[in-house]
């Protein structure tokens, strides 16, 4: 059973966050981003697509903070399978990935986390997506892992992630990633069968891998730093 901690936001944004000046001018125009992004997101017909709702959100995202300072877009590991968006430590497009984000559409209820249940597609993309970056391009500079729908946001430190899911299992890890590419090699080369495909899914290379992504996850405590939730499985 998954049991949930959650503190108020003043208490969650204590610290670091805490000590940051913000000026009245950028309040304004944050407020004025935000305003124009829900405005954007409730005139949506909600069987819109995942990536339709995407594309507001990077937008307001740009216009708020990140504009002519960080790059953002989606990002392809080996062509085969990416991250929904990630944001880049400059604008430069060759710069480091610091922010890694997993989005599924407002209505996908069985897709996307919970403060009860972590068990979920969402999660396992996002460790998958957190390994893969961290395992293949080396990266230790990531700071935030977030799964959205827009709604709700889980914003979890990157630190979490790589002592539960990097330092933990990695050989395990390695093993499913490897598959997963290999297959997902195949399936383009026109070398897996019919009955590769009915055992592991012909909708995609990451569903190859989420069954066992799930079973990592399980056991495992994680916390939502900006929402302080103590998230565990028993």
């Amino acid at each position: 059973m998954l049991e949930t901690k959650i503190v108020s936001v003043v208490k969650a944004c204590t610290g670091k966050f805490g000590k940051n000046e913000i000026k009245q001018k950028q309040l304004d125009d944050f407020k004025f981003e935000l305003k124009q992004f829900y405005n954007k997101f409730n005139a949506l017909n909600e069987n819109e697509t995942e990536e339709h709702f995407k594309n507001i959100f990077r937008d307001f995202l740009l216009k708020a903070f990140y504009e002519n300072k960080n790059y953002i877009n989606t990002k392809s590991f080996a062509g085969l399978f990416g991250s929904d968006m990630v944001i880049h430590e400059t604008a430069d497009v060759n710069s480091r990935v610091e922010v890694l984000l997993e989005f599924k559409r407002p209505t996908n209820k069985s897709g996307m986390i919970t403060t009860e249940n972590l068990n979920k597609k969402a999660m396992f993309e996002a460790v998958l997506y957190y390994l893969q970056e961290r395992m293949e391009n080396n990266n230790i500079e990531l700071k935030y892992i977030i799964v959205t729908n827009l709604v709700e946001f889980f914003i979890f430190d990157a630190k979490q992630f790589r002592k539960l899911f990097y330092e933990n299992s990695i050989t395990e890890v390695e093993i499913s990633l490897k598959e997963m590419i290999n297959y997902e090699n195949n399936k383009r080369n026109g070398k897996v069968v019919r009955e590769d495909l009915s055992e592991k899914d012909d909708t995609g290379a990451d569903n190859v891998v989420m069954k066992k992504m799930s079973h990592q996850i399980k056991n495992r405590k994680i916390t939502d730093k900006k929402r302080d939730s103590v998230l565990k499985y028993n």
